[in-house]
């Protein structure tokens, strides 16, 4: 146990974009006004656990997306974080193919079979031409299990990951049920409003997979 650490990271999902209505993966869309304002809101909430918990060094990583990064962008050099804003491609959002841009109503008309089977039963059923959900998984868990390996090789206390729902959805399955892919509830009965953040703390020793504490909302402010 001589190697033992003990991470602190943080999640922060995006907030709300500008545009219509549409399911938005790889779609690079820009926070609307009030998006922006949904993320500092959400930041001012994880960063009160960030002081009580992780006072150290954090690193600071962001999907590419611009509705990402434009917050991201705002935080490098504040507070706690050092370096460079790490741009993480594999926290990029599931992307739904033909669909991907265009209104639910219309994904509905036009595909109406398989856009039923696709959010009843999201493992057996994809968007045409889009990323399968077995696989959007398996890239965003194997980048998160490597940026968990650098952060703890690292000097830093812990990190700031700033990406989407369904990056934050299948992380949080991975916490809970590592043994499993996530189902439909994951995607249609979780809800995971805009600007939401989410506190995990990461227990890493020698020869010992991680072990990860998921923190209920606000649990962290109240200790």
């Amino acid at each position: 146990m001589s190697d033992y650490r003990k991470l602190s990271l943080f999640l922060l999902r995006h907030g709300e974009c500008e545009g219509r209505e549409m399911v938005r993966g790889r779609t690079d869309v820009v926070l609307s006004k009030r998006g922006l304002c949904q993320m500092r809101q959400g930041w001012l909430h994880v960063s009160a656990s960030v002081s009580a918990f992780a006072p150290g060094r954090l690193w600071l990583a962001s999907s590419p997306a611009r509705r990402c990064t434009a917050f991201a962008n705002e935080l490098v050099g504040q507070g706690p974080f050092v370096g460079e804003l790490q741009l993480c491609h594999w926290a990029r959002e599931m992307d739904f193919g033909l669909w991907d841009g265009l209104p639910q109503s219309e994904v509905y008309q036009c595909w109406p079979e398989l856009a039923s089977a696709f959010w009843r039963d999201p493992l057996h059923h994809s968007p045409p031409q889009g990323e399968p959900l077995p696989d959007f998984c398996q890239r965003v868990r194997q980048g998160w299990q490597a940026w968990v390996m650098a952060l703890s090789n690292s000097k830093a206390d812990g990190g700031l990951l700033v990406c989407h729902g369904g990056v934050i959805r299948v992380l949080l399955s991975h916490i809970l049920q590592p043994d499993q892919l996530p189902g439909a509830p994951w995607f249609t009965s979780f809800d995971l409003p805009y600007g939401a953040g989410v506190a995990i703390t990461v227990y890493l020793a020698d020869e010992c997979p991680p072990f990860y504490q998921l923190h209920w909302p606000g649990s962290l402010l109240t200790q």
